[in-house]
């Protein structure tokens, strides 16, 4: 039982280091499950516009969250509801936790290891995502996550992480095209007792 963090600043290389690691696993036929939240840039602004959240299962895909100033330009319904504010973006609750939370629930014994990038303060903004994260955690061999550099891992987590072997990888510049083989070492020792 054991739970594998990475952390970094933005943009060092956690998600491209994740889903190698994913698809690492995968290959060797073990069951993934999770989800990973892409930026999504726009072209023609030259700027990032908001996250998509997408199921690792399914590939299924859903809003996160949208810049604000863009909202109401994309189509999105915001002036009604009182939505999360994370920086300049807003968390699109209900679009975003319709599907995050079919994808962090277990289907069945082969999917071993929960993988999610990121808990973060948008995925945090969803009610019921910590609890629901922590019943999962609780429940699978292996949690796979990329924790945004400002969350507090054992506060956000809980007593999840008393009974389970902790490990916090930091990605930099430095490690992060070498990193993948530690993190899959210390997942596979795992899922082999």
């Amino acid at each position: 039982m054991s739970i594998v963090v990475l952390t970094g600043r933005p943009g060092v290389g956690k998600t491209t280091l994740f889903l190698k690691v994913v698809n690492e696993i995968r290959r060797a036929g073990i069951g993934v499950f999770g989800f990973y939240c892409p930026e999504i840039r726009d072209p023609t602004l030259r700027k990032r516009i908001g996250f998509r959240i997408v199921d690792l299962r399914t590939y299924r895909e859903a809003w996160l969250a949208v810049d604000e100033t863009l909202a109401t330009k994309l189509n999105f319904k915001v002036s009604r509801v009182r939505l999360p504010r994370i920086g300049r973006y807003l968390v699109l609750v209900d679009e975003a936790s319709n599907l995050m939370f079919q994808a962090i629930k277990r289907l069945s014994e082969q999917e071993m290891v929960l993988a999610i990038d990121e808990v973060g303060p948008m995925e945090l903004a969803v009610p019921g995502f910590r609890e629901a994260l922590i019943q999962t955690l609780s429940d699978v061999k292996v949690g796979l996550l990329v924790v945004h550099r400002n969350i507090d891992v054992k506060t956000t987590l809980g007593n999840v992480i008393e009974s389970r072997n902790l490990r916090i990888f930091l990605v930099n510049e430095e490690n992060r095209n070498v990193l993948h083989t530690y993190v899959l070492q210390e997942i596979f020792k795992v899922l082999s007792h």
